[in-house]
């Protein structure tokens, strides 16, 4: 699927953003991800490590610079320390309230449907 120069890579939760122009910015595959609460560390260090060959594929392929960005929310809206960093590294720089009300909402209906 694509939106603009955003890729979204359906089976994971993956998004990649490149940049058309000759620039030396890097091709960002943006992981996200919404973990339960207690698992938001490991989640994300499974998810770096195993995309971590995507990334490399695709600096190879397109013979750009590629950067993981995880962005991983817990469930109740736990978030890691480095979020606020890998947001800055984002199109338009969202904020950590401006992701949580995007991400939780969807979830909190999912929860409310389905619990």
């Amino acid at each position: 699927m694509k939106s603009g120069n955003l890729n979204f890579l359906e089976p994971s939760g993956l998004l990649q953003a490149c940049n058309g122009t000759a620039l030396p910015l890097p091709c960002l595959l943006i992981d996200i991800a919404i973990p339960n609460d207690s698992k938001i560390n490991t989640t994300e260090t499974e998810n770096l490590s195993n995309k971590k060959n995507l990334e490399i594929e695709d600096s190879r392929m397109w013979k750009v610079r590629t950067v993981m960005v995880p962005v991983m929310i817990g469930a109740l809206g736990t978030i890691k320390k480095e979020l606020d960093q890998n947001l800055q590294l984002l199109p338009g720089h969202p904020s950590v309230t401006e992701l949580q009300i995007t991400l939780m909402s969807p979830a909190h209906i999912i929860h409310k449907v389905l619990g």
